[in-house]
């Protein structure tokens, strides 16, 4: 026969798992526990990419330039030719190369305050060739460039706030997470604690009705 209130419709033979590995469940599988673990990821982000804004960038750059160009020279006619003698192009060996290089090194640094320091330098080496001849010239160049905003884009708090604001982003994310997480703690304990209660009462009634029962059988024979 069917038993409306057998231990596998109450669930008592199952096994039962330990409060702390519950607990761990719930920080493991909790949606709104991963949910907010994934907002403070990414607040965090947006607060190293803030502070990027003042790291120190490095700026090179190389060019290389070559030029060839060849000439050819048209034959003069002599006075001694007809009216209509037509001059004949003839080749010339001259030929004029020229080559450049450049290189260029800088470093480019923002401060908090706005202002913006490039300094660098630079190298640029010219070959040119022609006729047999050389004519090199080597050049370089060193710079220091100051760049300071005016009105609204000058100060520590202007250049900044996007800094504090994903600072504070990443502190209200951070705080989101741990009442979530507390929230979901107590919510886990208090639903395991009132099962584990739930069972012991079944158990303690379930045991005084088999005592009832063997009372009752005990009186009925005396």
């Amino acid at each position: 026969p069917y038993a409306v209130f057998s231990k596998a419709d109450l669930g008592l033979n199952l096994e039962r798992i330990p409060e702390i590995r519950s607990v761990q469940l719930t920080l493991e599988a909790n949606p709104q526990i991963l949910s907010g673990d994934a907002r403070v990821v990414r607040d965090s982000g947006a607060v190293q990419v803030a502070e990027g804004a003042f790291d120190t960038v490095v700026r090179a750059s190389a060019r290389v330039d070559a030029t060839e160009r060849s000439r050819t020279q048209l034959a003069r006619p002599t006075p001694a030719a007809s009216p209509g003698f037509t001059p004949a192009a003839l080749p010339n060996p001259l030929v004029a190369r020229t080559n450049v290089f450049e290189y260029e090194a800088g470093l480019q640094k923002r401060l908090e305050n706005g202002i913006v320091v490039r300094p660098g330098v630079a190298f640029r080496h010219s070959t040119n060739k022609d006729t047999g001849r050389f004519n090199n010239e080597n050049r370089g160049r060193v710079n220091f460039v100051v760049t300071i905003p005016l009105g609204r884009g000058g100060g520590t708090l202007v250049n900044k706030a996007p800094e504090l604001a994903a600072r504070f982003d990443l502190l209200a994310s951070i705080l989101q997470l741990r009442f979530i997480t507390t929230q979901s703690v107590q919510t886990t304990l208090q639903a395991y604690w009132r099962l584990r209660g739930a069972e012991e009462t079944y158990k303690l009634r379930a045991e005084s009705e088999e005592i009832s029962r063997k009372l009752a059988s005990v009186s009925a024979q005396l």
